[in-house]
């Protein structure tokens, strides 16, 4: 299965959150997994995939996710967090989506 682990955090730093999503990488992949993580760059200005050369600027990133929540049906669970996502607390991409299906 291919599993993508991501958080709104800048990574690598120092702290829980890095450490523990190696720690889940590593016991997902030896599980045979294939497993991808992405965050917030050092200089929050793009998300990044650590250990990679695929990164993205956030001024492309933000355009892309709204047109997608678009399409969504009103009919369908969604929280956003405007201010995250306009890079409010540290100057983030963070969403919270809570929804049953997101199919187009």
């Amino acid at each position: 299965m291919k599993i993508l682990l991501a958080t709104y955090w800048a990574i690598p730093h120092v702290g829980g959150v890095w450490k523990y999503m190696l720690q889940l990488k590593e016991r997902l992949e030896a599980m045979g997994h294939q497993v991808d993580m992405l965050g917030n760059s050092p200089d929050n200005a793009k998300v990044h995939m650590p250990g990679t050369n695929k990164e993205l600027s956030k001024d492309v990133l933000r355009p892309l996710i709204m047109a997608k929540l678009s399409m969504i049906s009103s009919t369908r669970m969604i929280f956003l967090q405007q201010g995250h996502l306009n890079g409010g607390e540290h100057g983030g991409l963070r969403t919270s989506l809570m929804c049953t299906d997101l199919s187009p």
